[in-house]
């Protein structure tokens, strides 16, 4: 979320001038600022956003569980042969079971 002062939020300048050091600090918000037509000094106050603790290990954990899962299915996988031994059948009809 990005946090503009109050005061720098009245410019006149249209265009941030190329010596702006706050655009040489956060290129990525200068970028930014240029596609949402920011003046200079709306973008001189701002910080990038920081994720929450909360927010970071959510992002893990929902990476991790994807993780999980696709490792699930390919062990799966590998073991389709072993199942279709088991149940004296073939891999096709062991893996269309699977898929319902």
């Amino acid at each position: 979320m990005l946090k503009l002062d109050e005061a720098a939020c009245h410019s006149v300048n249209p265009r941030p001038s190329p010596g702006d050091p706050s655009l040489r600090r956060h290129p990525e918000i200068a970028r930014l600022a240029a596609a949402f037509g920011l003046r200079n000094n709306d973008v001189r106050n701002v910080e990038p956003a920081r994720a929450t603790p909360q927010q970071r290990n959510t992002v893990i954990a929902s990476y991790l569980g994807g993780t999980l899962d696709a490792f699930d299915f390919l062990i799966l996988v590998f073991v389709l042969k072993y199942i279709a031994e088991e149940f004296h059948t073939d891999v096709p009809a062991v893996s269309d079971a699977f898929s319902y």
